[in-house]
């Protein structure tokens, strides 16, 4: 996509199961993801929640699916950990980021959504 001008669209389609979809979204709601990626698994991620809740429920991050294989008990998910409701049990993350700062790196991932949903776009005469 960098190789072609700036303002062009572009369409993207993609088939996945779901399987492949929680894949997916442990590497590209990632802060490591290149933004425009991120914002696509973001708004993806909140698109199939309305469709099937119980099955896209637990995805997110990487750093969210570990602690979800490693924890004994109740899995969870992304909002239990930007509202403060869940500890971490894993150490770091598979980015390297000490646990203590994987909710402030989840939000910065999740920053995308509302910066570009939020931005002015100026019209030049």
């Amino acid at each position: 996509r960098y190789v072609l001008p700036q303002a062009v669209t572009t369409k993207i389609v993609v088939t996945m199961n779901a399987r492949e979809l929680r894949h997916f979204f442990g590497l590209r709601t990632c802060l490591k993801a290149q933004w425009e990626i991120r914002y696509v698994a973001w708004k993806m991620r909140e698109e199939l929640l309305k469709v099937h809740p119980l099955l896209f429920k637990w995805t997110g991050p990487r750093c969210i699916n570990i602690e979800n294989v490693t924890r004994k008990g109740e899995p969870i998910t992304v909002e239990d950990i930007l509202s403060n409701k869940a500890m971490l049990t894993i150490e770091r993350c598979p980015e390297n980021i000490v646990a203590r700062n994987i909710p402030r790196c989840i939000k910065s991932a999740l920053s995308i959504v509302s910066i570009l949903e939020n931005r002015a776009y100026n019209v030049v005469d």
